[in-house]
């Protein structure tokens, strides 16, 4: 049922929670690099790159991706890992930047592509979840808000459609066909950050051997 809805949609939040995993990530991790005014990344030390590692070879996470590798009837391999810290973003000119990829866009890659968010502290709508719409609702979208570009699209409220919020538990999982589903970060309030372990994924034909192949396509 996860994966019909997965293919049905374009993205899932499975029945998947990584907390003790997190906290101890999260402890790890020390020093950061700006990226802009509005947010920054965690330096991946040795420590959370264990911790990232301890995350990807868990049963559970095992369990859920050998029923992608079915769905996709390839192998799946990470092909990139950052953490990033969002911050407020003055309402009145959200829609003119792209600090953190807040417009609505989706990632120009082929369909063997999709992302992973693992929350690293409770997530609500006051701490920039993510906003998205489904395969289906994302072409309702470009119809209705004379969708160009994520810098040329009008910015409108539209009930028919179902806006998903990605809010959760710290520790919770969830994933997005991010080609396919029109998606944005959106702004923390003010005095409020959102911070988030981003996976990439690409489904490859390439021959697996043993569970370190998952990192065959990245040095983390």
């Amino acid at each position: 049922n996860d994966i019909r809805f997965f293919h049905e949609r374009g993205y899932l939040k499975p029945d998947l929670n990584f907390k003790a995993e997190v906290i101890d990530l999260v402890e790890s991790l020390d020093e950061t690099k700006p990226i802009n005014e509005s947010c920054y990344n965690y330096v991946l030390n040795e420590k959370s790159i264990k911790k990232i590692k301890d995350i990807l070879i868990s049963e559970k996470f095992q369990t859920f991706t050998k029923e992608l590798e079915k769905y996709y009837n390839s192998n799946i391999y990470l092909i990139n890992a950052q953490i990033n810290r969002n911050l407020h973003i003055e309402e009145k000119i959200q829609h003119s930047l792209n600090n953190y990829s807040n417009n609505y866009h989706v990632d120009y890659y082929i369909n063997n592509y999709f992302k992973m968010f693992i929350n690293l502290h409770d997530v609500d709508e006051t701490q920039g979840p993510m906003h998205l719409f489904s395969k289906k609702d994302s072409k309702k979208f470009i119809k209705l808000n004379n969708y160009k570009s994520r810098n040329n699209y009008q910015i409108k409220n539209n009930p028919e459609i179902n806006l998903v919020k990605n809010t959760g538990s710290i520790g919770d999982l969830f994933i997005c066909s991010t080609p396919q589903c029109l998606h944005r970060a959106s702004s923390p309030k003010f005095g409020k950050t959102r911070d988030m372990l981003f996976l990439t994924f690409a489904v490859l034909n390439n021959k697996k051997g043993s569970i370190d192949n998952l990192f065959t396509f990245i040095i983390i």
